[in-house]
């Protein structure tokens, strides 16, 4: 096996979500009457804090209309019946890597309330060691919660591989010249994800497993 540790970025990644996100991003600049984003630059915010993705969507919104904004979207998520499971793989993907001894974790724009309901919804907690959300730590690209799973886990960059399916993610990881894998059934494409030097970019999960796996 390549590496001592695997992480994950969530949304988009383990969990096809991403209708569901750009539907609440969609619903909450409409309740606020500003333009409304389109899907595209929707999705370009996923991995992103709420904080740094409502600044980024509504540059010339106050920060009162900003704040509302991130109130509807988390209210229009958590209340939305768009369909978010997790990919088809993926319990295949972190049974496979648990089974072989790599330790597991979580590195992802998501709040902790929120990636704490999907961990229990999912059945997935027991597979991640470590793990941080956004609002505890800086958002991504920063490195930040990377470096503090590294800390926690006692390990190196070098020992470890961080897999993802945004630019976000990628630039996160090379910022501490941590291996990094891309895959694409989430928001990015190949071209986009090239960019940051990964090590493979895949097309599912079952893909970037074997990778790891072999010797």
């Amino acid at each position: 096996m390549k590496y001592k540790v695997v992480l994950f970025d969530w949304d988009g990644t383990l969990m096809d979500s991403i209708a569901k996100i750009v539907n609440a991003v969609q619903v909450a600049a409409e309740l606020n009457q500003v333009v409304v984003p389109s899907v595209d630059k929707a999705k370009s915010i996923i991995g992103l804090s709420l904080e740094t993705a409502v600044e980024v969507l509504f540059p010339d919104s106050t920060l009162a209309v900003q704040q509302q904004i991130g109130a509807d979207y988390s209210r229009t998520y958590n209340n939305s019946q768009v369909a978010s499971p997790l990919f088809a793989d993926a319990l295949d993907c972190l049974t496979q890597l648990k089974d072989a001894g790599a330790v597991l974790g979580v590195a992802t724009g998501k709040r902790r309330r929120g990636l704490n309901k999907v961990l229990d919804s999912s059945g997935t907690r027991h597979f991640f060691s470590a793990s941080r959300c956004a609002d505890e730590t800086a958002s991504k690209p920063d490195p930040q919660m990377l470096n503090e799973i590294l800390a926690e886990l006692d390990v190196r960059a070098s020992e470890c591989v961080y897999i993802g399916d945004t630019v976000h993610d990628l630039a996160m990881a090379q910022a501490i010249n941590m291996d990094r894998i891309g895959v694409t059934h989430g928001v990015d494409d190949f071209d986009a994800l090239n960019k940051h030097k990964p090590v493979l970019i895949a097309d599912n999960l079952t893909g970037i497993v074997n990778y790891i796996l072999q010797p």
